[in-house]
């Protein structure tokens, strides 16, 4: 009777113990998964717009080149809007 009681708070103690480990992955696991403050997402955001705009202007002098090459004319500035209409 004494050595199943043994083997039984020993099994606790290992079962509490696995559960202390899982629980430690699932609080990594979260941690890793949270989005950036603010502060960064606003950065990331700035340069995301930033990036955007420099790959238009790209795209633009690419398509005024190709215009060019055929013999056509193309216009010295362009126009990108972007948003929504206004009602």
């Amino acid at each position: 009777m004494e050595g199943a009681r043994e083997k039984a708070r020993l099994e606790v103690i290992s079962a509490k113990h696995v559960a202390e480990e899982v629980e430690g992955q699932l609080q990594f696991m979260r941690r890793e998964r949270l989005l950036p403050d603010d502060k960064m997402l606003e950065k990331v955001s700035r340069y995301k717009a930033h990036l955007s705009r420099l790959m238009f202007k790209a795209l633009h002098e690419l398509e005024a080149l190709q215009v060019r090459r055929s013999g056509g004319a193309s216009p010295l500035a362009r126009l990108d809007v972007d948003g929504l209409a206004a009602d």
